[in-house]
């Protein structure tokens, strides 16, 4: 699962929480803002919302942000890592953070995924 796709997973549910909540809608303005808002990235991340536990949803959006290129633009990049970093922040206060890693691409790609959280 690329980045952006992680973090935004990462943060459904966990939007009560202002810095996540603040940097969830930065990075969705991001990608209305480059891509469009009726793009099928911006669409993918509104039909994720609506049921955020859905793997089929989850594997759109991993979809389309890679069709559009969103997992290659640096400043998408940058709020998809302050999204994860303010989720993790947050999982610290009332949870444990799982860093799940998964191997997949061409050739010698390794992305990681997560953060996964943990309640008790």
């Amino acid at each position: 699962m690329d980045v952006v796709t992680s973090a935004i997973t990462g943060a459904l549910g966990k939007v009560s929480a202002k810095v996540v909540q603040d940097a969830y809608e930065w990075l969705k303005v991001l990608i209305r803002n480059k891509f469009g808002t009726e793009s099928e990235v911006a669409e993918a991340v509104k039909k994720l919302e609506q049921k955020p536990d859905s793997e089929g949803r989850k594997g759109t959006l991993s979809e389309e942000v890679q069709a559009a290129g969103a997992d290659k633009d640096t400043e998408i990049l940058k709020a998809a890592e302050a999204l994860r970093a303010a989720v993790e922040e947050q999982a610290a206060k009332g949870g444990t953070v799982v860093n799940q890693y998964v191997i997949g691409g061409s050739g010698h790609t390794f992305t990681q995924s997560g953060p996964v959280i943990v309640k008790h």
